[in-house]
């Protein structure tokens, strides 16, 4: 057995090519723009932590705010004019 054989075992396969892996999602940092990948916890430019968070939040936070005021209103106008 010379030292060559042991790569010609298998003689129609070709070498696994590791550059061919499927590219991660990359998205941009809400700090400094810098591309992160989806799955990473902190921006390896800025050093921000990511968190990933659905842009509705704002919203639902202030039609929380606008009911509770409108509660506290109701509740407020309600003991005004009790007798």
């Amino acid at each position: 057995m010379t030292n060559t054989d042991w790569d010609d075992e298998y003689p129609g396969e070709t070498e696994p090519d590791w550059d061919d892996d499927d590219a991660s999602q990359t998205l941009p940092c809400p700090e400094c723009g810098h591309n992160v990948y989806e799955d990473a916890e902190q921006c390896s430019a800025c050093g921000n932590y990511i968190t990933h968070r659905s842009q509705l939040s704002p919203l639902w936070r202030w039609t929380a705010v606008v009911l509770l005021a409108c509660l506290v209103y109701w509740v407020w106008y309600t003991l005004r004019n009790l007798p």
